[in-house]
């Protein structure tokens, strides 16, 4: 492994470590492991990668993460989250995926779920505080994409996992 390979792993494990010590959303951890897993196993060679598509630094993942978490409440635009990566749109989708294996499409709906699951938990919110927070327009809308994404329907899932 050269100082490059090297210095991005330990970037990333530094990442996680801060993640899980600010107290950070547990998908962003996720994506994080997933990229330091994703790297190593890609400079191991049991990951084939493109030599020309490079994976996003863990802070401006990071970043986009967070910009995510803060505008669930409305749609987010592919050119917005590739703004907070400093990376025109193409090029962000290839480092997105090379980096998470997700789309920012995927990684925008699997950050609402992971929010939805959290809210979901707690009997403070009503489903639809939940919906309307995480932008989605209609209870039977959110509904079909919380059970295509959980499989399960929102008031089965908090049901199982209230706190």
């Amino acid at each position: 492994m050269d100082n490059g390979n090297h210095a991005r792993l330990v970037q990333l494990a530094k990442e996680m470590t801060r993640s899980l010590a600010c107290g950070a959303e547990t998908i962003h951890f996720e994506f994080l492991a997933e990229m330091f897993v994703h790297n190593v196993l890609t400079m191991s060679g049991h990951r084939k990668t493109s030599a020309s598509v490079w994976g996003l630094q863990p802070r401006a993942l990071a970043r986009v993460v967070d910009y995510t978490y803060a505008h669930l409440d409305r749609r987010i635009r592919l050119e917005e989250l590739a703004a907070e990566a400093g990376l025109a749109p193409s090029p962000f989708i290839r480092a997105l995926r090379s980096s998470t294996g997700r789309t920012p499409g995927q990684l925008v709906r699997d950050i609402r779920m992971d929010r939805a699951k959290s809210m979901l938990r707690d009997d403070r919110h009503s489903v639809s505080q939940i919906f309307v927070s995480l932008g989605y327009a209609t209870h039977s809308q959110f509904s079909a994409a919380f059970r295509k994404a959980v499989a399960v329907t929102p008031s089965d899932y908090r049901k199982r996992h209230r706190t």
